[in-house]
């Protein structure tokens, strides 16, 4: 029997393109966010559209994206995905009575485009992702890694004139760092190299020391707890979680009355803690009402600014989400939490310790920091969902071949 020829597939300029697009894109997003996010601050607002949009473009020319009116259903029918559409239709609602509605309608338009652009990407990207591509991201963090020890040796971590320009955005790089950290561990982990996730995690905490950014490396701390609970408890882990981060979120109103007081007995009168939950707990004895609507959206950072709340009120989001949405935003965050964390903790898999330590990563650094609602803020937590989806994508090849010396084994 004479052997048929090997036969040769057609060559598809569009298959072609849609690949290099998809293979750009998701490396403008994994791969150049953390490096550029070091050196400059709008890095992640700038370059999260063109990646998205890189990959959008990629789905339109070979049609393996999902369909857009059954991923908004799917979305729509999820607890997480439904509680945050109340959320960010609560935010735009808040408007109307919000006391500074142009910035405030500024940043419900970041939010909604945001979320939209992201969701458009996650729509785009096909039902299994090359492992070529998603090696990108421990690339990219990786390197972000090195970089950053990088600018330290060089002193740019330096205090004074360059923490107001380069320093800013060598703290807003840390913080994206340790945020993209989680889906490269995650993959890595995934595919079997846990001794490079571990590498790769230590790599990131000592950037952050060496940053001198507290925020960054409790965050870091924290996920790490969250990513060990979850996978030692994949039952019980992500419900603990889930309550951890809901009740917090939940009892913030009462915190500085039961902190101030504890405080007290080991801080100075004059410590910055002790005016902020000062400042705090004058903000809701002032209208206790308002616990209820909230101010409106962007009420806590302008109402500073204004001289409508004392200068030394915190800024993290369990003051800002209560201070401006009240308790239905409140809600809706906190059912989207919950949602979310037991919805990763059904499906399972080897990404759910990562994508829960992602998730608690991110609400640490949002009660802690200023950032949370900010542009480059959202375009980064985007990115990062982004990417658990594109890992989770990458996991269709349930066992890999080993190699084995001096074995026709290798031949098969």
């Amino acid at each position: 029997m004479t052997p048929s020829a090997p036969q040769h597939h057609p060559l598809d300029p569009a298959l072609d393109a849609a690949a290099l697009l998809r293979r750009l894109g998701f490396a403008t997003l994994v791969l150049a966010i953390p490096m550029v996010a070091l050196v400059s601050r709008r890095a992640a607002v700038v370059l999260a559209p063109v990646g998205l949009a890189l990959l959008i473009l990629a789905a339109l020319l070979d049609g393996q994206g999902s369909p857009v009116g059954e991923g908004f259903r799917r979305a729509l029918l999820s607890p997480a995905g439904a509680a945050l559409t109340l959320l960010i239709a609560w935010a735009g609602l808040s408007l109307a009575w919000s006391p500074f509605p142009k910035s405030g309608f500024e940043k419900f338009v970041n939010l909604a485009g945001t979320a939209l652009i992201t969701f458009l990407g996650v729509l785009a990207l096909p039902q299994r992702m090359r492992s070529s591509n998603l090696y990108l991201m421990a690339i990219g963090t990786g390197a972000a890694v090195f970089f950053s020890m990088g600018l330290a040796a060089g002193g740019s971590f330096d205090s004074g004139a360059a923490a107001e320009t380069e320093g800013r955005s060598l703290e807003r790089g840390l913080l994206i760092l340790a945020l993209f950290a989680w889906p490269a561990i995650g993959w890595l982990a995934s595919r079997d190299r846990r001794m490079e996730a571990l590498i790769l995690a230590g790599g990131v905490l000592i950037a952050a020391l060496i940053g001198a950014t507290p925020s960054v490396v409790a965050a870091l701390v924290v996920g790490g707890l969250a990513f060990g609970v979850v996978a030692l408890n994949k039952a019980g882990g992500p419900r603990a979680v889930a309550v951890a981060l809901a009740g917090t979120l939940a009892a913030a109103p009462i915190l500085p009355f039961i902190l101030r007081p504890v405080l007290r007995l080991s801080l100075p009168a004059t410590d910055p803690i002790l005016a902020a939950m000062s400042a705090w707990s004058w903000s809701v004895q002032r209208d206790p009402l308002k616990l209820l609507t909230g101010h409106g959206l962007d009420a806590s950072f302008r109402g500073r600014i204004a001289g409508l709340l004392p200068v030394d009120t915190p800024s993290g989001a369990l003051f800002v989400v209560w201070h401006d949405l009240g308790v239905v935003g409140v809600g809706a965050a906190i059912v989207a939490l919950i949602g979310a964390t037991l919805a990763i903790g059904r499906a399972g898999g080897p990404l759910a310790p990562a994508k829960i330590a992602a998730l608690t990563t991110a609400f640490v650094l949002a009660i802690l920091g200023p950032h949370a609602g900010q542009a480059w803020w959202l375009a980064a937590i985007g990115v990062v969902a982004l990417a658990f989806v594109a890992a989770e994508r990458g996991q269709f090849r349930t066992e890999r071949p080993k190699a084995r010396l001096f074995s026709v084994a290798n031949d098969r």
